[in-house]
């Protein structure tokens, strides 16, 4: 009995695809700190919000 021969990576759009992000979210988050406070010892700048922290956990899209 024949075996099927075994595929490198994915054929088409159909076929399976594995992304691991772990870790830069973390390195995003620590580099934003150090140029925040290197933007504060230098007085510039400007603070904005860009998250949205709903009320609801279960609705984050709910704005109030």
């Amino acid at each position: 009995m024949r075996r099927p021969r075994a595929r490198r990576g994915a054929a088409g759009r159909d076929g399976l695809t594995v992304f691991d992000s772990t870790g830069f979210a973390l390195e995003d988050h620590i580099a934003f700190d150090v140029i925040l406070e290197l933007a504060e010892a230098a007085g510039i700048g400007d603070r904005v919000q860009l998250e949205h922290l709903p009320e609801d956990a279960l609705n984050p899209y709910s704005f109030q």
